[in-house]
């Protein structure tokens, strides 16, 4: 994960730390202990309290817009500064990641 935000900013993207949340989907990042892993190194070093956890980000975001009509508007204002960023294209993903299991670093 840590060598996950380092290739946001390879990417010329953003940094986790200089984002307004870090969002963990899947079942990995809904089940993750945030201490545990912020003290282990596998998170960016920010404020727990801007990590949000979701199981399943699209079902939860499909059933919110079909019961809040109005959030569909906000999606559409928001949706030109969001960015996906599919980290396994990124050519030093790989190498990055190898890098980021060094558990001997503390962050």
């Amino acid at each position: 994960m840590f060598g996950s935000d380092r290739d946001i900013v390879g990417r010329g993207g953003t940094s986790a730390s200089r984002s307004g949340e870090v969002i963990l989907a899947g079942k990995l990042g809904y089940n993750l202990d945030l201490t545990a892993a912020s003290t282990l190194g596998l998170l960016p070093k920010i404020k727990l309290g801007r990590y949000r956890k979701l199981l399943c980000p699209v079902l939860d975001g499909a059933s919110r817009a079909l019961m809040q009509p109005a959030l569909l508007e906000k999606i559409e204002e928001l949706r030109p500064s969001m960015r996906h960023v599919e980290l396994a294209e990124h050519p030093d993903f790989q190498r990055r990641f190898i890098q980021a299991l060094d558990f001997n670093r503390r962050g």
